[in-house]
């Protein structure tokens, strides 16, 4: 998408996860996949800062599950170090 003139995109490079262990996991997974989507959609046009608030939106849903759903919070994690943001071709 950036090569045909999308000034903003964001996607992840490698496979992205859901757990299904319950709802509240799912919405959890839910919501870190589509925040990034909804900053850009209400007006966030600034790369670095959507990079910033996505990464910080990441690791505090992490800190909120790592206790009690271990192995939820290792998928999600690998879903943010999967996450890119490209602005204008160049990724931020």
């Amino acid at each position: 998408m950036s090569n045909y003139g999308c000034n903003l995109f964001f996607g992840y490079s490698d496979k992205s996860y859901i757990s299904y262990t319950d709802n509240y996991i799912e919405n959890i997974f839910i919501e870190t996949d589509n925040f990034a989507l909804i900053k850009i959609l209400l007006g966030e046009r600034d790369c670095s800062l959507l990079v910033d608030k996505t990464e910080e939106y990441f690791k505090e849903k992490y800190d909120e599950i790592k206790e009690n759903y271990y192995e939820s919070a290792v998928l999600l994690m690998h879903n943010k170090e999967s996450v890119r943001f490209y602005e204008n071709r160049t990724e931020c």
